[in-house]
């Protein structure tokens, strides 16, 4: 009788444990990896932060929801290679989903982000060995007046920043490219210099 007590407590554990898993996703994870780079060939200071994130950008709506992130402290040189874990339960083959990536200096100053959409997963990108590029950041406290953005040239990655928060644009021929919300908006160019103007996504720039 003991030993059956002892069988039937295990039993119970054991389909506990089961409905426990099964609610919460179950399964293995499964990982994406790649590396992070930059066009310069200058090395990274010492005590640098590179943050990599696995987001759902299937909505343009919304904010891009996070699937999975790494924090990569003080990495020795690039490429920084990275491993985003994720459950594949969530991964829907009709959405689509990106890897972002920023590199901070000890400080936590914004240094290289990220400036186009990198998609993964799904509609036939790489969940392998993915190259997520980064572009420097410029820092700018004058560009913005009355008239619009003062004229850059074309390629520039610039930060501004506005009321304590950092907006990231990068310009191209005839339009410019802000990461909002998690995703990606591009302003098309509608006034010429000297004062130039982007707008879009109900914002102007």
């Amino acid at each position: 009788m003991k030993y059956f007590r002892l069988f039937l407590l295990f039993v119970l554990l054991a389909a506990g444990l089961t409905a426990q898993a099964s609610a919460s996703g179950g399964g293995a994870m499964a990982s994406m990896t790649g590396h992070v780079i930059y066009r310069e060939r200058i090395a990274l200071r010492p005590g640098s932060i590179v943050m990599v994130k696995l987001v759902d950008v299937s909505r343009a709506d919304v904010k891009a929801t996070l699937l999975a992130e790494q924090r990569i402290e003080n990495p020795v040189t690039v490429p920084v290679p990275f491993q985003l874990d994720y459950n594949p339960d969530v991964i829907d083959a009709r959405m689509s989903y990106a890897v972002q990536a920023q590199i901070h200096d000890a400080a936590g100053q914004l240094l290289w982000t990220t400036t186009e959409h990198i998609g993964v997963l799904t509609r036939g990108n790489a969940a392998t060995d993915v190259e997520v590029r980064v572009h420097r950041v410029e820092r700018r406290k004058d560009s913005f007046h009355a008239n619009g953005m003062q004229p850059t040239e074309a390629g520039k990655t610039l930060v501004f920043d506005c009321q304590g928060i950092e907006l990231v644009v990068r310009t191209g021929p005839g339009e410019a490219a802000s990461y909002l919300s998690g995703r990606y908006a591009v302003f098309p160019q509608v006034r010429p210099a000297p004062g130039v103007k982007y707008e879009g996504e109900g914002l102007l720039l």
